[in-house]
């Protein structure tokens, strides 16, 4: 199962979200653009382009599909990119330090520590459950 895939033939309700989504989407960049920008040229270009998209996308059926897959294969590689990049900071600047750092104070929340002196790794449980718990879980 791949992380990210292209979804080459969406639902009508998915391709509705996309069409109103879309320029949505367009027209708030363009505004941060006019906002930001010293010149509202690429605001106007952006606010254009939602507009023609929107007017496409709703008024004639036939594009909707052909619209929603040329733009999510231009997107995708970001996507992809982006989605790799963060689980790569989430592994490597979060979770291996706090592993480091457990590993540097001894911590062993697992009981995993190889004991010669130890004649047996079994763990006993005293405490006996009623069988109804297993059926309320949380």
């Amino acid at each position: 199962m791949a992380l990210l895939e292209l979804d080459r033939r969406p639902s009508h309700r998915d391709l509705l979200r996309f069409g109103a989504a879309l320029p949505l989407a367009l027209s708030a960049l363009g505004g941060v653009l006019f906002w930001r920008a010293s010149t509202p040229t690429y605001a106007f270009v952006l606010w254009g382009a939602a507009a023609v998209l929107a007017l496409a996308f709703f008024s004639v059926r036939p594009f909707r599909r052909p619209i929603y897959l040329v733009w999510t294969t231009i997107v995708f590689p970001v996507g992809w990119v982006l989605s790799h990049a963060v689980l790569f900071f989430a592994y490597y600047a979060v979770i291996t330090p706090i592993g480091l750092a457990r590993r540097a104070l001894g911590s062993d929340p697992l009981s995993r520590r190889f004991e010669r002196d130890r004649p047996s790794y079994w763990v006993r449980r005293t405490e006996e459950k009623d069988p109804s718990t297993y059926f309320r879980q949380f």
